[in-house]
């Protein structure tokens, strides 16, 4: 190559350079300037949206916005009934870092290195939990603003309660969730979808739950059918299921204690407004659930030992050997669980206020 070529192959490398370097700067300046717009806008709204700084790195292959101190919190009137001054949900990181690519300006993604204060309107005051993982992110897709997909995962996640009595670990969650537009008739679109794994969780040790406060596995992929109006909660939800609403479970797969279950099908709203649920499970470990329940007092004992009789008669042993598994629906209505023709224990009611 000659020298003027190589000049030439030079002064395009450095002018290319140059170009790149005030575009970053300027994108830069544009993420973070929406960043201060978001914050003012969800203030506008009624919410407190503030941080300490914000210092813009990456430089060249992305643009990251360091957040420190973030809060983001907004009052929960109580209900009449309730009395007493509102309470707020309230998240406070330590630092936030938002990241987008110059190829992927609809892509964002956030990691919370540090500890997160989290506080729910449940209680007379409130309760405040302490959160952090060993790897925290979150990637986020928008049109026009509005998040239609997100991705989250934490690896060695600890959660402890304000007063320090009560923790929960979980080694390992990943979640998907992704929006889509309804289509007619409504109740045949799915407008949202929902993956969420878990493994080895720990629950708190102030639970005593019959199978014990180790789960090994927790998987659902479900979709949620039809639209769920905004507003009022019991509303929307009875709108939702006048309309045919329903939740499309594809997969729900449990480890828990003596118990393993596959499961995949339908739920929806009875007319009180209360699940119900027609599911088709293989199941594992039955006999040792129900003894679990019984020796918790969620079963009797009578009732026990006729479900194991009964279910007995229609478990098979796999093809490929180990314990009895059986092929049965799995039913909630009337406020009951039915394993089959089995009516094993039942739930709690849902209040939507």
């Amino acid at each position: 190559m000659s020298r003027r070529k190589l000049l030439a192959v030079l002064v395009i490398a450095v002018a290319a350079s140059l170009a790149y370097a005030v575009f970053w700067h300027y994108a830069s300046n544009a993420f973070r300037q929406g960043i201060e717009q978001w914050a003012a806008d969800r203030r506008a709204d009624g919410f407190e949206a503030s941080y300490a700084s914000i210092s813009m790195q990456g430089f060249p292959f992305s643009l990251q916005a360091v957040i420190r101190d973030p809060v983001l919190s907004k009052p929960v009137p109580r209900p009449p009934w309730a009395g007493g001054p509102d309470l707020d949900w309230e998240w406070r990181g330590s630092e936030l870092v938002a990241a987008i690519y110059p190829w992927s300006l609809r892509r964002v993604e956030l990691r919370f290195p540090g500890t997160n204060q989290i506080t729910v309107p449940f209680g007379i005051r409130g309760t405040t939990v302490f959160a952090a993982a060993s790897r925290a992110s979150g990637k986020f897709e928008f049109n026009e603003g509005v998040p239609t997909a997100a991705d989250l995962y934490l690896q060695d996640f600890d959660m402890l309660s304000e007063d320090g009595e009560e923790s929960l670990s979980v080694a390992r969650v990943e979640l998907t969730g992704v929006t889509h537009a309804a289509s007619t008739p409504a109740h045949q679109s799915a407008t949202f979808e929902l993956a969420v794994s878990g493994k080895a969780i720990n629950l708190p040790a102030q639970l005593t739950p019959p199978l014990g406060r180790y789960i090994a596995t927790l998987e659902l992929q479900a979709s949620l059918m039809g639209v769920f109006p905004e507003g009022d909660t019991t509303e929307a939800a009875r709108a939702w299921r006048d309309d045919g609403g329903t939740i499309e479970v594809h997969r729900l797969h449990l480890e828990w204690g003596p118990l393993t279950i596959e499961a995949g099908g339908t739920l929806a709203l009875d007319a009180a407004l209360q699940p119900i649920a027609g599911l088709s499970a293989i199941v594992r470990g039955y006999a040792e659930t129900i003894d679990a329940l019984v020796a918790h007092g969620v079963v009797q004992h009578d009732d026990g030992e006729t479900a194991k009789q009964v279910l007995s008669l229609l478990a098979k042993a796999p093809k490929g050997g180990g314990p009895p598994e059986l092929t049965v629906p799995l039913t909630l209505q009337n406020g009951w669980i039915y394993v089959g023709p089995v009516a094993l224990a039942r739930v709690a009611q849902v209040s939507w206020n």
